[in-house]
């Protein structure tokens, strides 16, 4: 199934994020299966060599897959919690709270929320979050029963209970900044949508009362391709729908020409430029006709022609844009009823 184009720039930033955290989490355990063994508690150490084993397992996954793989990446997301989950209840049972391990909780949240954002499977997000509460409140509970299984060094202990937290409030930190980057991508994606038509990429006639109009310089043309209906009827629709494409990467290097030209999808097959420069507008419409006439859309190796008809007004036939759109349109039909493939124009 294919991404929507929000998950799709999103992944990768968390497929990054997990990349980072697999390989400190490697390191990291590493690290701690060599401070548990030089302080004589051997499961401990043992348990982190498992875990360093996980995270260096982790990471060569990692290497053979690709940010596009949501599944994939949630199921990750998945195995991450789930570790982590137990090495609370070990962390706990072995050394006691003291140590600081059960913050760890906190953390665990973060991943649960990215798998679910990535999988929206919120049933399976429920039971993750069931088992690493269980995993953390059971042997909570059972410490103040029973004593841990080694009375760890108050100052190291002091010292990873300073540690652990400091790494779940990094976490957070990276949980906010990625977030962030989902929230203002999610507002422009919903603006980009709003403004712009989703077939062709253009401006759609939302952004008309954000265009500039002057008094003395402004132009517009409404631009329609001649007999599109017969292009669907013919070529199917799917064919229509390349036209419409075609034209409009027509339309978008001309706008790269000349950065003061506005072009809108109006509806349909009609679209209209608006003007405010120092260019002659005739010499702008009459290449992006030229251009039409001179190349062709390639469908299953035939190749299909098509031309429009574009009626033009300027700055002194209204007050106004919708104005200059409406004598514009007049001199289209004009052109459509004298013959099409045609500019038309004052006189």
């Amino acid at each position: 199934m294919q991404e929507t184009s929000l998950r799709a720039r999103i992944l990768p930033k968390v497929f990054i994020f997990l990349k980072v955290i697999s390989i400190i989490f490697c390191l990291s355990h590493f690290i701690f299966s060599i401070i548990f063994f030089v302080q004589r508690t051997y499961l401990f150490s043992l348990y982190n060599i498992f875990s360093t084993i996980f995270y260096a397992a982790l990471c060569f996954s990692l290497t053979h897959l690709t940010s596009r793989n949501t599944k994939a990446v949630a199921n990750l997301l998945t195995h991450i919690t789930v570790e982590l989950s137990i090495f609370i209840t070990v962390s706990l049972l072995l050394v006691g709270s003291p140590s600081g391990f059960q913050h760890y909780i906190y953390g665990i949240f973060i991943f649960i929320m990215f798998e679910n954002y990535l999988s929206s499977n919120t049933t399976k997000s429920i039971l993750l979050i069931v088992f690493s509460c269980v995993c953390t409140l059971v042997p909570s509970l059972l410490l103040y029963y029973i004593d841990s299984y080694y009375t760890f060094n108050n100052s190291l202990a002091s010292s990873f209970n300073t540690i652990n937290p400091l790494v779940v409030i990094a976490l957070f930190i990276s949980y906010i900044f990625i977030f962030g980057s989902i929230v203002t991508q999610f507002e422009e994606d919903i603006l980009y949508q709003a403004y712009h038509d989703k077939l062709t990429g253009l401006n759609n006639r939302t952004l008309l009362n954000r265009v500039f109009f002057s008094k003395n310089e402004t132009f517009v043309a409404i631009l329609d391709i001649d007999d599109f209906k017969k292009v669907n009827d013919t070529w199917g629709h799917d064919a229509g729908d390349l036209v419409l494409r075609h034209l409009s990467k027509i339309l978008t290097l001309e706008i790269r020409a000349n950065s003061e030209l506005e072009v809108m999808r109006w509806g349909g097959e009609e679209f209209v430029l608006i003007y405010n420069g120092s260019n002659n507008f005739l010499d702008i419409v009459n290449a992006v006709r030229d251009d039409i006439l001179q190349s062709y859309v390639d469908i299953n190796s035939r190749h299909l022609t098509y031309h429009v008809t574009i009626g033009v007004a300027d700055y002194i036939d209204g007050n106004d844009i919708e104005e200059l759109i409406k004598v514009a349109d007049e001199r289209l039909y004009i052109g459509k009823k004298t013959g099409k493939n045609k500019i038309v124009y004052k006189g």
